[in-house]
């Protein structure tokens, strides 16, 4: 899923103006952790899971997840969350 940014970012020689998130497997999952905390009866997103979620789908270093506005990090984070819903 394509999500375009508001704040386009350097790397390297590259200006990334868009992160492209495949779909999650398993083994992601198991490398980047579960992107919610559930307890008490609430979910609470895990901010370090999503983003080591968002390098790995996107395909890009964490230093570039990193330095996402905080809208596109929250845009990437919604992408992210809706794999695991219904």
């Amino acid at each position: 899923m394509k999500i375009p940014l508001t704040k386009p970012i350097k790397h390297g020689d590259e200006e990334i103006r868009e992160l492209d998130l495949r779909d999650p497997m398993a083994g992601d999952v198991m490398e980047c952790g579960y992107p919610l905390t559930i307890g008490d009866g609430e979910a609470t997103p895990n901010a370090d899971a999503v983003g080591k979620l968002i390098a790995r789908l996107a395909k890009v270093p964490p230093s570039v997840v990193k330095q996402l506005a905080v809208r596109d990090f929250q845009a990437c984070l919604g992408v992210v969350l809706g794999f695991f819903g219904e």
